[in-house]
């Protein structure tokens, strides 16, 4: 019976990493490499600027959302993860996004509450 349990408890857990695709498509071809920003760490946040969209489709993965995951169990410290993806070469519309973010979110919430810088 306990090992049914845990047999089970396993396929939930590793069902949820699988909801996390990080991947990004295949480049077949020339291509560039473009890389993220980001600056700061620790208790005090930290700046980014990434690359949201390429020809209007979002991109599923960046500093941002790769420091928040390296981040999680760390309470308020912040943890800065790089991150660069590959882009074909040619004439692309790029969306740019530019945010001061926390690691703990009830630090976002009072930091916006507050008006503190963004």
């Amino acid at each position: 019976m306990t090992a049914r349990l845990s047999g089970w408890w396993l396929v939930v857990l590793l069902q949820g990493c699988a909801l996390l695709d990080t991947s990004e498509p295949k480049i077949v071809g020339p291509s560039a490499v473009i890389a993220d920003s980001e600056n700061g760490g620790g208790s005090a946040g930290g700046d980014f600027f990434i690359l949201q969209e390429i020809d209007g489709v979002p991109a599923k993965w960046d500093s941002r959302r790769a420091s928040l995951q390296l981040s999680r169990g760390q309470g308020v410290n912040l943890r800065l993860a790089p991150y660069e993806r590959r882009v074909p070469v040619g004439r692309k519309r790029l969306k740019l996004y530019a945010a001061h973010d926390y690691s703990a979110p009830i630090q976002s919430m009072l930091q916006s509450a507050h008006g503190g810088a963004g």
